[in-house]
Protein backbone atom coordinates (compact mmCIF):
# COMPACT_ATOMS: atom_id res chain seq x y z
CA UNK A 1 0.00 0.00 0.00
CA UNK A 2 0.96 3.35 -0.67
CA UNK A 3 1.81 6.02 1.97
CA UNK A 4 -1.44 7.94 3.55
CA UNK A 5 -0.41 11.04 3.19
CA UNK A 6 -3.56 12.79 2.44
CA UNK A 7 -5.97 10.14 3.66
CA UNK A 8 -3.81 10.83 7.52
CA UNK A 9 -6.84 12.67 8.65
CA UNK A 10 -9.20 10.82 7.44
CA UNK A 11 -8.00 7.78 9.07
CA UNK A 12 -7.54 9.69 12.43
CA UNK A 13 -11.31 10.60 12.09
CA UNK A 14 -12.46 7.20 11.55
CA UNK A 15 -14.01 8.55 8.19
CA UNK A 16 -12.09 5.83 5.75
CA UNK A 17 -13.84 3.13 4.91
CA UNK A 18 -13.39 -0.45 6.76
CA UNK A 19 -11.36 -1.97 4.04
CA UNK A 20 -9.35 1.15 3.49
CA UNK A 21 -9.37 1.58 7.59
CA UNK A 22 -8.26 -1.67 8.04
CA UNK A 23 -5.33 -1.48 5.07
CA UNK A 24 -4.26 1.70 6.76
CA UNK A 25 -3.75 0.33 10.11
CA UNK A 26 -1.34 -2.73 8.49
CA UNK A 27 0.87 -0.51 6.48
CA UNK A 28 0.74 2.31 9.82
CA UNK A 29 2.27 -0.52 11.65
CA UNK A 30 5.07 -1.30 8.99
CA UNK A 31 5.77 2.56 7.85
CA UNK A 32 7.42 4.66 10.39
CA UNK A 33 6.52 7.85 8.35
CA UNK A 34 2.87 7.04 7.85
CA UNK A 35 2.73 5.59 11.82
CA UNK A 36 4.67 9.49 12.57
CA UNK A 37 1.82 11.54 11.07
CA UNK A 38 -0.47 9.47 12.66
CA UNK A 39 0.94 10.62 15.45
CA UNK A 40 1.06 14.23 14.90
CA UNK A 41 -2.19 14.34 13.37
CA UNK A 42 -3.21 12.65 16.55
CA UNK A 43 -1.42 15.71 18.84
CA UNK A 44 -2.82 18.60 16.61
CA UNK A 45 -6.76 16.59 17.45
CA UNK A 46 -6.16 16.94 20.50
CA UNK A 47 -4.67 20.48 21.04
CA UNK A 48 -8.11 21.51 18.87
CA UNK A 49 -10.29 19.58 21.18
CA UNK A 50 -9.15 21.79 24.34
CA UNK A 51 -11.74 23.73 25.49
CA UNK A 52 -12.87 25.86 28.13
CA UNK A 53 -16.17 25.36 29.89
CA UNK A 54 -17.15 28.06 32.01
CA UNK A 55 -20.68 28.37 33.45
CA UNK A 56 -21.94 30.70 36.14
CA UNK A 57 -23.10 29.22 39.31
CA UNK A 58 -26.22 27.75 39.02
CA UNK A 59 -27.06 29.85 42.54
CA UNK A 60 -25.70 33.07 41.40
CA UNK A 61 -28.26 32.37 37.91
CA UNK A 62 -31.26 32.11 39.94
CA UNK A 63 -30.57 34.84 42.26
CA UNK A 64 -29.94 37.18 39.21
CA UNK A 65 -33.49 36.01 37.67
CA UNK A 66 -35.61 36.70 41.41
CA UNK A 67 -34.54 40.59 41.16
CA UNK A 68 -36.88 41.57 38.44
CA UNK A 69 -39.92 40.19 40.91
CA UNK A 70 -38.32 41.50 44.38
CA UNK A 71 -41.56 43.32 45.57
CA UNK A 72 -40.81 46.74 46.54
CA UNK A 73 -40.07 47.57 50.03
CA UNK A 74 -42.92 48.94 52.03
CA UNK A 75 -42.98 52.90 52.76
CA UNK A 76 -40.92 53.56 56.10
CA UNK A 77 -42.46 55.17 59.04
CA UNK A 78 -43.34 58.77 59.30
CA UNK A 79 -40.10 59.43 61.77
CA UNK A 80 -37.76 57.37 59.44
CA UNK A 81 -39.03 59.78 56.25
CA UNK A 82 -38.78 62.38 58.01
CA UNK A 83 -34.81 61.82 59.62
CA UNK A 84 -33.93 60.96 56.36
CA UNK A 85 -34.30 62.69 53.73
CA UNK A 86 -35.46 61.01 49.90
CA UNK A 87 -31.95 62.47 48.60
CA UNK A 88 -30.02 60.29 51.19
CA UNK A 89 -32.48 57.35 50.98
CA UNK A 90 -32.01 57.33 46.94
CA UNK A 91 -28.30 57.30 47.61
CA UNK A 92 -28.02 54.81 50.12
CA UNK A 93 -29.85 52.33 47.58
CA UNK A 94 -28.00 53.33 44.60
CA UNK A 95 -24.87 52.81 46.22
CA UNK A 96 -25.81 49.32 47.97
CA UNK A 97 -26.94 48.07 44.38
CA UNK A 98 -23.73 49.05 43.24
CA UNK A 99 -21.99 47.47 46.13
CA UNK A 100 -23.82 44.10 44.94
CA UNK A 101 -23.22 44.44 41.40
CA UNK A 102 -19.57 45.00 42.14
CA UNK A 103 -19.65 42.12 44.46
CA UNK A 104 -21.07 39.71 41.96
CA UNK A 105 -18.73 40.88 39.20
CA UNK A 106 -15.72 40.31 40.82
CA UNK A 107 -16.86 36.64 41.89
CA UNK A 108 -17.49 36.26 38.24
CA UNK A 109 -14.67 37.60 37.15
CA UNK A 110 -12.43 35.53 38.93
CA UNK A 111 -9.56 33.82 36.26
CA UNK A 112 -10.99 30.61 35.04
CA UNK A 113 -8.69 27.16 34.94
CA UNK A 114 -6.91 26.32 32.04
CA UNK A 115 -7.98 25.12 28.23
CA UNK A 116 -8.67 21.26 28.30
CA UNK A 117 -9.15 18.41 30.85
CA UNK A 118 -7.13 18.73 34.02
CA UNK A 119 -3.85 17.34 34.09
CA UNK A 120 -1.17 15.89 36.30
CA UNK A 121 1.71 14.94 34.56
CA UNK A 122 3.97 12.11 35.53
CA UNK A 123 6.71 14.03 36.90
CA UNK A 124 8.17 11.16 39.24
CA UNK A 125 8.66 8.86 35.88
CA UNK A 126 10.16 11.77 34.33
CA UNK A 127 12.65 12.68 37.64
CA UNK A 128 13.46 8.95 37.17
CA UNK A 129 14.35 8.77 33.63
CA UNK A 130 16.30 12.29 33.82
CA UNK A 131 18.07 10.34 36.27
CA UNK A 132 18.93 7.56 34.58
CA UNK A 133 20.45 9.74 31.51
CA UNK A 134 22.76 11.17 33.68
CA UNK A 135 23.36 8.86 36.07
CA UNK A 136 26.64 8.08 34.60
CA UNK A 137 28.00 11.52 34.24
CA UNK A 138 27.12 11.22 30.69
CA UNK A 139 25.12 14.51 30.37
CA UNK A 140 23.81 13.85 26.44
CA UNK A 141 22.35 10.92 26.21
CA UNK A 142 22.21 9.53 22.00
CA UNK A 143 19.26 9.65 20.57
CA UNK A 144 17.19 6.91 21.16
CA UNK A 145 16.66 3.98 18.59
CA UNK A 146 12.65 3.26 17.87
CA UNK A 147 9.63 4.68 16.32
CA UNK A 148 9.27 7.23 18.87
CA UNK A 149 11.88 9.72 17.40
CA UNK A 150 10.61 12.32 15.84
CA UNK A 151 12.64 14.36 12.52
CA UNK A 152 13.67 17.78 12.78
CA UNK A 153 11.16 17.96 9.90
CA UNK A 154 8.56 16.62 12.12
CA UNK A 155 9.67 19.16 14.88
CA UNK A 156 9.22 21.81 12.57
CA UNK A 157 5.51 20.98 11.77
CA UNK A 158 4.51 20.63 15.55
CA UNK A 159 6.39 24.35 16.37
CA UNK A 160 4.19 26.16 13.96
CA UNK A 161 0.91 24.28 14.73
CA UNK A 162 1.24 25.69 18.39
CA UNK A 163 4.01 23.42 20.32
CA UNK A 164 7.27 24.74 20.95
CA UNK A 165 10.03 22.11 19.83
CA UNK A 166 12.14 25.21 19.61
CA UNK A 167 16.03 23.85 17.95
CA UNK A 168 17.69 26.50 20.93
CA UNK A 169 16.44 27.76 24.77
CA UNK A 170 18.32 30.48 26.39
CA UNK A 171 21.14 30.95 25.44
CA UNK A 172 23.36 28.02 24.44
CA UNK A 173 20.67 24.96 25.79
CA UNK A 174 20.68 23.27 22.28
CA UNK A 175 18.01 20.78 21.29
CA UNK A 176 19.22 16.85 20.86
CA UNK A 177 16.13 14.68 20.87
CA UNK A 178 12.80 14.90 20.26
CA UNK A 179 10.45 11.86 21.14
CA UNK A 180 6.45 11.50 20.74
CA UNK A 181 5.52 9.63 24.05
CA UNK A 182 2.61 7.06 23.74
CA UNK A 183 0.56 8.87 26.04
CA UNK A 184 0.44 12.11 23.48
CA UNK A 185 3.12 14.06 25.19
CA UNK A 186 5.92 15.34 22.97
CA UNK A 187 9.30 15.44 24.88
CA UNK A 188 12.67 17.30 24.11
CA UNK A 189 16.23 17.15 25.52
CA UNK A 190 18.32 20.38 25.05
CA UNK A 191 21.95 20.63 26.13
CA UNK A 192 25.03 22.91 26.27
CA UNK A 193 27.30 20.21 27.22
CA UNK A 194 27.45 20.49 30.79
CA UNK A 195 24.19 20.77 31.77
CA UNK A 196 20.89 19.17 30.87
CA UNK A 197 17.46 19.87 30.63
CA UNK A 198 14.16 17.63 29.39
CA UNK A 199 10.76 19.48 28.16
CA UNK A 200 7.59 17.76 28.13
CA UNK A 201 4.44 19.16 26.78
CA UNK A 202 1.18 18.06 27.05
CA UNK A 203 -2.62 19.17 26.20
CA UNK A 204 -4.87 19.98 29.13
CA UNK A 205 -4.82 22.31 32.32
CA UNK A 206 -2.41 21.83 35.38
CA UNK A 207 -4.35 20.48 38.06
CA UNK A 208 -2.15 21.87 41.04
CA UNK A 209 -4.56 20.05 44.14
CA UNK A 210 -3.27 17.05 43.18
CA UNK A 211 0.48 18.24 42.55
CA UNK A 212 2.09 16.63 45.95
CA UNK A 213 5.57 17.95 46.98
CA UNK A 214 5.75 21.01 45.05
CA UNK A 215 5.99 25.15 46.07
CA UNK A 216 4.95 28.04 43.73
CA UNK A 217 7.41 30.60 42.75
CA UNK A 218 7.60 33.12 40.26
CA UNK A 219 10.93 32.34 37.87
CA UNK A 220 11.40 35.19 35.64
CA UNK A 221 8.04 36.06 33.53
CA UNK A 222 7.20 32.44 34.93
CA UNK A 223 4.73 31.81 37.57
CA UNK A 224 5.16 28.16 37.94
CA UNK A 225 5.33 25.43 40.47
CA UNK A 226 8.65 23.89 41.58
CA UNK A 227 10.21 20.97 43.07
CA UNK A 228 13.97 20.53 44.11
CA UNK A 229 15.28 17.67 44.78
CA UNK A 230 19.16 16.57 45.05
CA UNK A 231 21.02 17.31 41.72
CA UNK A 232 18.03 18.49 39.86
CA UNK A 233 14.67 20.49 39.68
CA UNK A 234 11.55 20.09 38.23
CA UNK A 235 9.36 22.72 37.30
CA UNK A 236 5.63 22.72 36.02
CA UNK A 237 3.00 25.32 34.76
CA UNK A 238 0.36 25.32 31.85
CA UNK A 239 -0.33 28.06 29.20
CA UNK A 240 -2.64 27.94 26.31
CA UNK A 241 -4.46 24.84 26.72
CA UNK A 242 -0.70 23.22 27.25
CA UNK A 243 0.98 21.72 30.15
CA UNK A 244 4.71 22.30 30.57
CA UNK A 245 7.63 20.08 32.70
CA UNK A 246 10.55 20.86 33.16
CA UNK A 247 13.41 18.39 34.61
CA UNK A 248 16.99 20.03 34.45
CA UNK A 249 20.33 20.19 36.71
CA UNK A 250 20.91 24.12 34.93
CA UNK A 251 21.21 26.82 37.58
CA UNK A 252 18.86 29.93 37.70
CA UNK A 253 21.01 32.08 35.55
CA UNK A 254 19.88 29.09 32.48
CA UNK A 255 17.14 28.16 33.49
CA UNK A 256 14.87 31.61 33.07
CA UNK A 257 15.63 32.78 29.79
CA UNK A 258 15.05 29.30 28.85
CA UNK A 259 11.82 29.50 30.24
CA UNK A 260 10.93 32.85 28.43
CA UNK A 261 11.59 31.32 25.17
CA UNK A 262 8.42 29.44 26.53
CA UNK A 263 4.56 30.15 26.52
CA UNK A 264 3.58 31.51 30.09
CA UNK A 265 0.17 31.56 31.85
CA UNK A 266 -1.70 34.73 31.36
CA UNK A 267 -0.73 37.38 34.35
CA UNK A 268 -3.56 37.31 36.89
CA UNK A 269 -5.71 40.14 36.58
CA UNK A 270 -5.99 43.40 39.18
CA UNK A 271 -9.19 44.37 40.68
CA UNK A 272 -10.17 46.73 37.79
CA UNK A 273 -9.67 44.30 35.28
CA UNK A 274 -11.32 41.66 37.33
CA UNK A 275 -14.90 43.67 37.91
CA UNK A 276 -14.72 44.60 33.94
CA UNK A 277 -14.60 40.96 33.16
CA UNK A 278 -17.35 40.13 35.35
CA UNK A 279 -18.82 42.51 34.27
CA UNK A 280 -18.93 41.49 31.13
CA UNK A 281 -19.56 37.85 31.74
CA UNK A 282 -22.87 38.82 33.88
CA UNK A 283 -24.19 40.65 30.89
CA UNK A 284 -23.72 37.98 28.57
CA UNK A 285 -24.93 35.25 31.00
CA UNK A 286 -27.95 37.47 31.20
CA UNK A 287 -28.74 37.99 27.58
CA UNK A 288 -28.51 34.24 26.59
Amino acid sequence: MAHLDADVAAFVDGQLSPDATEAASRHVQDCARCREAVAQQRHLKMRMQATSDVRPPASLLASLSELPRTPAPQPPPLWTRVLHSAVWGASGVVVGASLAVMLMAYVAGAPGRGLGDAVVPPVDAYAADFRTAVGGGDVVRPASSGQDVMTTARMADLTANGWPCHGTLGHDLERVEGRLQAEGAVSLTYTDGTGRLELHEQTGALDTDRLHGFAQQQLGDHEVWVRDQPGMRTVVWDAEGVVYTVVTDVDDARLVPALGDLPAAAPRPGLRERVGHGLDRLTGWLTV
